[in-house]
């Protein structure tokens, strides 16, 4: 190993990895809380007026609603139901979820967990080994689009080409999608499966720590070993230099 991995990096690994585990959950199905607690209720109607002869046409009505108590409900632990389809004015030319962040979900994911494994990498050949699906993810994806605008394989809309890119999030702080901010916000609390991206933070991040900490300490042994190596043979070598000069003293002497 040629150094440690210091906070900086770890912390960048962190966030690459758990980039790539969040994209990759989306394509499961959404996670949800397994009980849930609903509460019954009943719906008491009464008449506005206290005498019907007295009024022209329907009676106004005021209508109050009466809690009559709760209880926890088991659910399936995961939804099934097709979230986009819920929005109002959804219209399926639209772009939805991950597609906001590239064209190409699944290339960008690997590349981000292998870059995550970058910034972990302990020498400049596994860094540069470790990039690699990243170059893949940008130069395929390319190549895809283009094959797709000419109608090579496929075919690509040009309002969908005008507002995605294949570059992670470049069309979406490009504006190309709407005000940036208000298309985080609206992807983050409407689009994004929650428990999915929190899961998969959680198990990035512990992924990293651990396999940092055990890095440096692989690191550490190793240079420890080498240090001790060293003055191991430097006591050999002044021995041997000693020994050599004792000797010729000593031929000299005789002679």
């Amino acid at each position: 190993p040629n150094f440690q991995v210091t906070p900086p990096r770890m912390g960048l690994s962190a966030i690459c990895t758990s980039m790539g585990l969040i994209m990759a959950s989306q394509a499961f199905p959404k996670l949800q809380i397994p009980v849930e607690y609903t509460t019954a209720s009943s719906l008491n109607t009464t008449n506005a007026s206290a005498s019907a002869s007295a009024s022209v046409g329907p009676l106004p009505t005021n209508t109050t609603t009466t809690s009559t108590g709760g209880s926890w409900k088991v659910r399936c632990p995961f939804d099934f139901t097709d979230s986009k389809m819920q929005q109002d004015g959804y219209d399926n030319a639209d772009v939805w979820g991950l597609e906001r962040i590239s064209r190409h979900p699944g290339l960008w994911s690997f590349a981000f967990l292998t870059a995550g494994q970058a910034a972990l990498a302990t020498s400049v050949g596994y860094q540069v080994w470790w990039t690699m699906p990243s170059l893949v993810a940008l130069v395929g994806g390319s190549h895809t689009d283009s094959r797709y605008r000419r109608n090579l394989g496929g075919t690509m809309d040009p309002t969908y080409d005008e507002q995605t890119s294949n570059i992670p999030f470049l069309a979406l702080f490009m504006g190309k999608q709407g005000n940036p901010f208000q298309v985080l916000s609206n992807f983050i609390t409407k689009e994004l499966k929650p428990l999915n991206a929190i899961l998969a933070t959680m198990v990035a991040t512990t992924f990293v720590l651990g396999r940092g900490k055990r890095i440096n300490a692989t690191t550490a042994r190793v240079l420890a070993k080498q240090r001790v190596q060293q003055q191991q043979t430097k006591i050999t070598s002044t021995s041997t230099g000693g020994n050599a000069t004792s000797t010729g003293g000593g031929a000299a002497s005789s002679a």
